[in-house]
């Protein structure tokens, strides 16, 4: 209250901001965007056509230098700790998760449209239920927490999973 008194924006679940000064490096990760893990223990993430593929890089510096210095692929079994492949229903769980967390919220229109039409229904049922209890805002194909949802974002967004 204090913040927003002040003129700061409470646009994610922990950080506010004045009017254009968003963090676009966290805005960046609460949208589903690419990033390249560079670095013994790095995380990354990018698209192969309709998959996500998060990775990790091992932690062995041994084992990451050694790579280094032998110019071997960046996806070499040696170096990559572990890879996970997620689907499209997976990345629309993600998408929820992440935009609940968001004063922005997420296109829901567009998650309804990545998942099979049988699961269209039940995820329907779910947002309208969270809006009836004033957790988020049904809006021009948009679903957005309020300041209640946005602090309960966890616990709304495990109702999709």
């Amino acid at each position: 209250e204090v913040l927003s008194q002040k003129g700061f924006e409470h646009y994610e679940i922990s950080n506010f901001a004045l009017e254009g000064q968003r963090s676009r490096h966290n805005e960046h990760y609460w949208r589903g965007g690419e990033y390249i893990g560079l670095g013994a223990g790095a995380h990354g993430c990018s698209k192969l056509g309709n998959e996500l593929i998060r990775y990790s890089n091992t932690q062995d510096i041994e084992c990451y230098l050694d790579y280094k210095n032998n110019e071997q692929s960046p996806l070499n079994e040696s170096i990559v700790g572990q890879t996970e492949y997620l689907s499209m229903i997976d990345q629309a769980k993600e998408r929820i998760m992440l935009g609940l967390r968001t004063s922005d919220g997420i296109v829901f229109e567009k998650i309804l449209k990545s998942i099979p039409l049988s699961m269209k229904d039940e995820w329907l049922k779910i947002a309208r239920k969270l809006e009836k209890r004033n957790m988020v805002y049904l809006c021009e194909g948009k679903m957005i927490p309020t300041i209640a949802g946005m602090a309960n974002a966890d616990g709304l967004a495990e109702e999709f999973f």
